[in-house]
């Protein structure tokens, strides 16, 4: 009887060892502050295609811009023909 106690004893301190150190892993996984690889990929890429979308952005404004000038240059020209 006093072997089996012993054995309960020894079983219930491994398994608080094993929990104590699972939880101590978990903590430090909970605690690391830094960014996985595939995220910082991720966040790469997406500066990338915002920065491509601003300048197609800019070049459209450019576009339109210059466009309507010369129609508002062309619509003064015939208000000053007639």
């Amino acid at each position: 009887m006093d072997g089996d106690d012993t054995r309960d004893t020894d079983d219930f301190a491994d398994d608080f060892k094993t929990s104590l150190k699972s939880r101590k892993a978990f903590q430090s996984q909970l605690n690391d502050q830094s960014v996985p690889p595939p995220v910082k990929n991720l966040q790469f890429v997406a500066n990338i295609v915002m920065l491509i979308f601003i300048a197609l952005s800019i070049i459209e404004y450019s576009i339109v811009k210059s466009d309507l000038t010369d129609i508002a240059t062309n619509f003064q020209a015939v208000q000053n023909r007639y």
